[in-house]
């Protein structure tokens, strides 16, 4: 039963959640809010005079695999790389899990075991992982914003239900609901 009532194959609360694939789904809760933050501010900083141009010759969907797409990946690499990074450095939930990780494995041999030398060089990997990752995001970055901040206040509801917004409306109150829910249950 678990979440597989809910659609998601493979997790069961009872066995699965102090898993590999538990943690991934916790922390990808936990770190949506990093996501949404920097595609919404990609979407925000993308000149709306390319799609409406778009929107003249094509149908919305190739307008969004076309053009808005393109102009968002630098966003997307720049989420996808943050919460990578995020993710690898994370060491409380495999704790509280008791699932072994590498985070874990480095922070046993560096306190527990008083083995500098072995977490030393277990440091290594996590830095030729992770400095180039933040070096290829600062080049592709540069001279874009990572947030935006205006004067202008835009209402965070509009009066204008689109399909789009419905639908993040719904994932939005899915991630809220399965993340206040599922540690009762």
């Amino acid at each position: 039963m678990g979440l597989q009532s809910i659609g998601i194959k493979g997790i069961t609360l009872s066995s699965n959640l102090y898993s590999i694939k538990g943690i991934v789904f916790i922390l990808s809760i936990a770190y949506s809010p990093f996501a949404i933050l920097f595609i919404r501010s990609g979407l925000h900083n993308i000149n709306r005079g390319y799609e409406e141009a778009g929107s003249l010759f094509a149908p919305p969907f190739k307008v969004f695999t076309k053009i808005t797409l393109p102009l968002l990946s630098p966003y997307l690499l720049l989420t996808s790389g943050f919460v990578f990074i995020l993710t690898l450095s994370e060491y409380t939930l495999s704790e509280l899990f008791r699932v072994h990780n590498y985070t874990f494995e480095l922070y046993y041999q560096f306190s527990a075991f008083h083995n500098f030398a072995k977490a030393t060089a277990l440091t290594l990997p996590l830095l030729f992982i992770t400095i180039p990752l933040i070096l290829i995001i600062e080049k592709t970055m540069r001279e874009r914003p990572y947030i935006s901040v205006t004067g202008n206040y835009k209402p965070f509801f509009h009066s204008k239900k689109t399909p789009l917004s419905i639908i993040s409306s719904i994932f939005t109150l899915t991630l809220i609901v399965v993340g206040t829910i599922i540690p009762f249950i």
